[in-house]
Formats: structure tokens, sequence, C-alpha cells
């Protein structure tokens, strides 16, 4: 009976291949969330209208620690955003 070199050839293939390391199990994958605004050809991050709205706020005199609650309505028609911090509204032109 003849063996077979092909079973032979394989065993010794798979001894000599190296994996690549696998990737630690703890590996957090980088998350990435944006939303974007686009009205009649212009385009606005919402992450970009929350930073100016806190900024106005702090130009104001305050501090971004004092925000306890913030709500922003964006209105396209008026190229603006209003905000309440607090209680208290304003707006902000886009």
């Amino acid at each position: 009976m003849e063996k077979k070199s092909v079973t032979k050839t394989a065993k010794s293939r798979k001894s000599t291949e190296k994996k690549a390391p696998a990737a630690p199990k703890n590996a957090r994958r980088k998350k990435t969330e944006e939303v974007f605004f686009q009205y009649q050809g212009r385009e606005v991050s919402t992450k970009d209208i929350l930073a100016k709205v806190k900024d106005a706020f702090v130009s104001e005199g305050n501090k971004k620690s004092d925000i306890e609650s913030l709500e922003i309505y964006i209105k396209p028609e008026d190229n603006a955003a209003y905000y309440v911090i607090n209680g208290i509204s304003s707006k902000l032109d886009l």
C-alpha cells in the first residue's frame, strides 16, 4: 500500500504557517456619531452648534459648569438656533 504524500505535505504546511496575533479581547473600537443639519445648500454640525451655544453662554460671563439644563431649537428659515439654558433663552445666528 502506498501512503499519500499529499496528506504529509498538507500537515507540514500547517506547521510552518504563522498566524497573525489575535486582537486583544478587551480592545475597543472607536465609535463615531455625528448629526448634520442640511437646509438650502448649507450644512451645520449639531456638535458645532452645541459648542457655539456653550461658548455664547460663557461669553455672557457664565461658566460651562453652571449649565444644568440646555435645549436648542434650530430654525432654518431664520438661519438661527434658539436656545434655553437654565430657563434663560437666547438666539444664536448660524
